[in-house]
């Protein structure tokens, strides 16, 4: 996961999903670690919410996390984070570290730089 997020057009949906199969179990726990169930609920149309070309319509931290979902749906075996945490408040930066990265880390290998 770059620090500077990938983000294409389309929705929020298929920017996590990129062309994958939906488990919807697993999405939803991909939402939760990255602490976008918030954003996603405050959208207009959920998980089906365009969100422009780069990502236009979304916060700096939306984008980090909207990558950071993607990255946790692929079920990696490694997973490799630059500055996840920087574009974030404190109080999400810890939910993140606590349910994506330290859970994760018990399934795979995260190297944080």
């Amino acid at each position: 996961m770059p620090q500077t997020a990938w983000i294409h057009s389309g929705t929020i949906q298929e920017n996590i999903l990129l062309g994958r199969p939906l488990d919807a179990q697993a999405f939803a726990a991909c939402l939760g670690m990255s602490c976008l169930i918030g954003d996603v609920e405050e959208m207009p149309a959920g998980v089906n919410t365009e969100i422009g070309e780069r990502g236009v319509t979304l916060s700096g931290g939306q984008k980090h996390r909207l990558s950071l979902a993607r990255a946790l749906y692929g079920n990696p075996s490694l997973l490799l984070v630059d500055d996840v945490l920087a574009a974030v408040d404190a109080r999400v930066a810890q939910s993140i570290w606590k349910q994506a990265i330290l859970e994760r880390s018990k399934r795979c290998t995260c190297i944080i730089f």
